[in-house]
């Protein structure tokens, strides 16, 4: 079958078959770089350490892919509902005052 044949839904699962195959490639070859290095030998006695990132506790990449995967959370005041519900509150605001 042609890409350009194939219907919106059955490009979006080839993609995705495309991406989880990606992803557990990139997985498989981070466990087995995990599995396969040695142990940490400790650092030189040099006179100033090398600094690591703030967020890295040790040399090794971590083996979690979970961050980059789902659904990209959204700010509030950009959904929909979220800007009804604002019109709203201000429309039940102005009517209280003009009750009052």
């Amino acid at each position: 079958m042609l890409v350009k044949d194939m219907t919106p839904k059955e490009h979006k699962k080839r993609q995705w078959r495309i991406d989880n195959k990606k992803r557990r490639e990139r997985q498989k070859t981070l466990q087995n770089v995990l599995i396969n290095t040695p142990a940490s030998t400790p650092p030189p006695s040099s006179p100033r350490p090398l600094p690591l990132s703030p967020r890295s506790n040790s040399l090794t990449p971590a083996s979690s892919v979970a961050p980059s995967r789902g659904r990209k959370q959204l700010r509030r005041d950009r959904s929909r509902l979220y800007r009804q519900n604002i019109q709203l509150q201000d429309q039940t605001q102005e009517l209280l005052r003009k009750v009052q």
